[in-house]
């Protein structure tokens, strides 16, 4: 049997039970919200993953789907709920400028730990990652999981901001945050 693997086939982390946590069960409502919507979105086609990068790509038509489309999504989608609850929102990027380069969205109380320490705390850090793109599902890991499931994935991370989607559906790249460089 030939198997084709592309950066990125590493097994996923274990994810987080939403429910242990009012907060994080209101910021999971609205990222669930946003992704089922996405996906029955009539007027734009939404993929995911590697097979979905390719047909984003490589089609014609009014597609969405690569991961910073997705990040620029979920990020809008949840982010007055992050405020509500009094949590903070941003985005990491891992393997910068290569082919494999990712975007997700992290979510994390400002209290338990400060944006710019989030990549230099010590474990176990209280920071969720809500990577949609892989699956096209809501998913929802600790940092530190998602992190340790790649050994380049920390040495590459970098926190940046991320941009909501604009009305046409169009996602801008992110901002590489100063604080991170």
């Amino acid at each position: 049997m030939f198997v084709l693997c592309i950066s990125g086939c590493t097994a996923l982390p274990p994810q987080v039970d939403h429910t242990s946590d009012p907060k994080l069960a209101k910021v999971f409502a609205s990222y669930e919200r946003l992704v089922r919507s996405c996906n029955e979105d009539q007027a734009l086609d939404w993929y995911s993953g590697w097979m979905g990068n390719a047909w984003v790509n490589f089609r014609k038509g009014p597609a969405r789907g690569l991961c910073y489309h997705w990040q620029s999504a979920v990020y809008g989608a949840v982010l007055p709920t992050v405020h509500s609850v009094g949590w903070e929102a941003g985005g990491l990027m891992v393997h910068t400028d290569s082919p494999v380069e990712h975007h997700v969205v992290l979510v994390f109380d400002p209290t338990k730990i400060r944006y710019d320490d989030i990549l230099e705390a010590p474990r176990p850090r209280a920071v969720y990652v809500l990577d949609a793109w892989r699956r096209g599902r809501p998913d929802l890991y600790l940092l530190d999981d998602w992190l340790a499931r790649d050994d380049e994935l920390a040495s590459t991370a970098v926190l940046e901001t991320p941009a909501p989607l604009d009305q046409l559906g169009n996602a801008p790249a992110p901002v590489t945050s100063p604080a991170s460089e």
